[in-house]
C-alpha cells in the first residue's frame, strides 16, 4: 500500500479514513465520485486524494503540523 503523501502511516491513515467515514455517516457531502457505497471506501479515496486535511497533537493538546477538519490523537 502507497500511503499518500503527508500520511505517515499505514495506522494514520486507517485513523483519518475512520473519522471521515463517521462525518459522511453523519450527512457530510463526499468530496470524490464513487460507484461504491460503503462509507469507507468513499472515506480512503477522499484521504488518498488529499482531500480530508486533517490535524495531529501530541496528546497534550498540542496542534501539530496539518491545519485541520479532521482531529486524530
Amino acid at each position: 500500500m502507497e500511503l499518500p503523501q503527508g500520511i505517515d502511516s499505514k495506522f494514520r491513515f486507517i485513523l483519518v479514513a475512520a473519522k471521515r467515514a463517521h462525518q459522511l455517516i453523519g450527512g457530510a457531502k463526499a468530496r470524490v465520485q464513487s460507484e461504491s457505497k460503503k462509507v469507507i471506501i468513499i472515506a480512503q479515496r477522499e484521504v488518498s486524494a488529499g482531500l480530508v486535511p486533517f490535524m495531529m497533537n501530541d496528546g497534550k493538546g498540542h496542534d501539530l503540523d496539518r491545519a485541520a477538519t479532521v482531529r486524530i490523537g
